[in-house]
């Protein structure tokens, strides 16, 4: 995705992208107006499909991206499970 080059990277080792299933979605989708949106449901729905959702999530965390979709979960749902009050499993990822 596009927008990876507007953060500062902590964890640069961004390899995995090659084999997202977003790689060629469209950024609107994953960086939603509304996390009620279509666009938000379509993102999601996509990651759950992802073979390197892990990898994304965990890269979302890492840098600290504080919005977006990233590894099927929204900004306030990353902020828990970083903090590990939110698991995975939760959202039936």
């Amino acid at each position: 995705m596009q927008l990876v080059a507007e953060f500062s990277l902590v964890d640069k080792d961004d390899s995995w992208m090659a084999d997202a299933a977003c790689k060629e979605a469209t950024d609107a989708d994953f960086h939603p107006e509304s996390i009620y949106s279509a666009g938000a449901k379509r993102a999601i729905a996509v990651c759950k499909t992802c073979l390197v959702r892990r990898e994304c999530l965990q890269f979302a965390v890492n840098n600290g991206i504080g919005e977006g979709i990233w590894g099927g979960m929204l900004a306030h749902q990353r902020r828990k499970y970083a903090l590990g009050v939110l698991k995975e499993d939760t959202l039936g990822l």
